[in-house]
């Protein structure tokens, strides 16, 4: 096996992208199941275009009752089309059909403390965002273009 790493960053820069809505990429999604018996998704994203293009962002999508609005609003932002079926959706055919779809996602900084009582930020995923964005609102005539 071959690989290109021409142009490969090795800077180590793992800081938090700034908060925002961001075009994504599913690169990557492994199901597990939690020590409480959960089934779960990881997903790795990558961000497309910009001044942070490349850079990776994580979520964790649980497949309980209590958070199915995530796998819902994720299924109808890459435009899945068997999302009313009456027998349910096969996570596995709905991951595996996102793969290298674009995404758009509102991304937020998550701030914690590790083992160590160290303050640590990351990024999270809020919401995956489907249909038409809000437009502006125009605060006073002043702003219009014309």
């Amino acid at each position: 096996m071959r690989v290109k790493l021409t142009g490969v960053n090795v800077d180590g820069n793992f800081e938090p992208i700034p908060a925002g809505i961001y075009d994504l990429m599913l690169v990557n999604n492994v199901q597990k199941t939690s020590k409480s018996g959960n089934e779960y998704m990881n997903c790795e994203f990558a961000v497309i275009g910009g001044k942070y293009e490349g850079r990776r962002v994580w979520d964790t999508i649980v497949f309980m009752e209590s958070t199915l609005w995530k796998l819902k609003s994720f299924a109808l932002a890459i435009g899945y089309p068997e999302i009313d079926r009456e027998d349910g959706v096969d996570t596995e055919d709905l991951f595996m059909s996102a793969l290298n779809t674009p995404i758009k996602a509102k991304i937020i900084v998550d701030t914690y403390s590790d083992k160590s009582g160290n303050k640590q930020a990351n990024n999270k995923v809020e919401e995956y965002i489907f249909g038409n964005v809000e437009p502006q609102i125009v605060k006073d005539s002043s702003d219009v273009p014309f």
